[in-house]
């Protein structure tokens, strides 16, 4: 325990907060001091808005409610619409400003939800109060569309966007089919794991390529992704590719023309893989094979993150809200909520902002099921392998090299 949980006044902080972790805070333990703060961490301390970013949470909606100026916001019924009601923000982040706000407004427990970006901040706040002994808890809750949140099995949202990309999917399976060499391009969320293009092609089953940033692939050649194209629909009259946004990091024979721009928090904006796909491809049936390809481009992107969660993800947030707050309320600090082997726990943001993202290997079981699916070739020129057998021969190089030197170590000793 950081401090003793017995306290006369309990006031809460949120950003972002889960329609549950009010109703859990206000009905199961009686507080009625519960704020949300608006626009991400920044919201905390910016004098321009002060007053706009703090707003007043409640459980439900009082009779003859009327608030018109929104300082008061009932959470009852925001489950059943997409978005935030307290907004999103990058970068923004200032230690020192956030807790003297917080100590100001007498706020004793934050809530924060997001990814690694908001546990790195989080952490850094732990430190901060550390170091001024401020009874201050600090509870995490993981969310990220993208699902790559190191040590933990799942976060909410990514069964709803994986939902919708599966309609997407769909609708471009119909419009590939609908016409003669006929391509239905998908373009998915996925900057730097390409979990939601695999889970969902896994689900919908109609897809003949899926591209993520994790798994190398070239463009031309004999054996590119191109020409692989381009022979399917000569056989089977349509294709339907589903690519992650971010796999133009995993194009090895075209480096895209971007400049190296960053958002505010400090991630790397991709290249546009979708429109070079879209424009490239047919570009090259008509100059390589002389095909009047008829390509249908659908970028799906935020309209993943736009969407009311699923039943799934809505079960998700109750079980993390609710254990966030109990959490909270026993006197823990410093750590996040997060389903691990199924099991709900508290993680330190410690092993969470200093752990590796959650990224598709190769040899996943997720992926493997996937290249039995579409029957993909790897889309490399250099190797003549198959798909396992160009894994397997990379392993085998490794743990060659491995041996050979476990073998130079057991002899420098035996000489020693």
């Amino acid at each position: 325990f950081f401090f003793s949980s017995r306290r006369r006044h309990t006031r809460s902080a949120s950003v972002s907060w889960a329609r549950r972790c009010v109703q859990e805070t206000g009905y199961s333990y009686g507080v009625r001091e519960i704020y949300g703060v608006k626009y991400g961490f920044e919201g905390f301390w910016k004098t321009s808005r002060d007053s706009d970013c703090w707003v007043k949470l409640m459980p439900d909606t009082p009779p003859g409610f009327t608030d018109t100026p929104k300082k008061i916001i009932p959470v009852k019924d925001i489950h059943t619409v997409g978005g935030t009601v307290l907004g999103t923000c990058r970068g923004g982040f200032d230690g020192e400003k956030i807790v003297d706000a917080l100590e100001k407004r007498g706020i004793n427990q934050v809530y924060a939800i997001g990814g690694d970006g908001t546990h790195r901040g989080l952490l850094a706040l732990s430190k901060i109060l550390k170091k001024r002994k401020s009874e201050i808890s600090l509870i995490g809750i993981p969310k990220t569309i993208d699902n790559d949140m190191p040590i933990l099995d799942k976060t909410f949202g990514f069964d709803s966007a994986v939902e919708v990309g599966m309609w997407a999917i769909q609708c471009a399976d119909v419009e590939a089919n609908s016409a003669e060499f006929g391509i239905g391009l998908v373009k998915l969320m996925g900057r730097y794991s390409g979990h939601v293009a695999m889970h969902a092609a896994l689900a919908n089953r109609d897809v003949n390529v899926c591209l993520i940033p994790e798994i190398p692939f070239e463009a031309y050649g004999p054996k590119g992704l191109f020409e692989y194209v381009i022979k399917r629909v000569k056989e089977r009259q349509h294709c339907v590719i589903v690519v992650a946004e971010g796999a133009a990091s995993a194009l090895k024979d075209v480096k895209l023309e971007q400049k190296l721009t960053k958002d505010p928090s400090g991630n790397i904006i991709p290249a546009d893989i979708g429109k070079f796909l879209k424009d490239e491809i047919v570009k090259y049936g008509k100059e390589a094979h002389d095909m009047d390809i008829t390509l249908k481009y659908i970028d799906v992107s935020y309209l993943l993150r736009s969407v009311p969660a699923n039943s799934s993800d809505k079960y998700l947030c109750a079980v993390l809200a609710e254990y966030a707050v109990h959490a909270a309320m026993a006197g823990y600090t410093n750590c996040t909520v997060g389903i691990l082997r199924s099991y709900s726990a508290l993680i330190p943001f410690e092993s969470i902002a200093s752990s590796k993202p959650h990224l598709i290997k190769f040899n996943d079981r997720n992926w493997q099921r996937l290249l039995q699916s579409t029957g993909q070739p790897p889309f490399l020129n250099d190797k003549g392998y198959s798909t396992f057998q160009q894994h397997s021969f990379t392993v085998r190089k490794k743990k060659k090299k491995k041996k050979k030197k476990k073998k130079k170590k057991k002899k420098k000793k035996k000489k020693k």
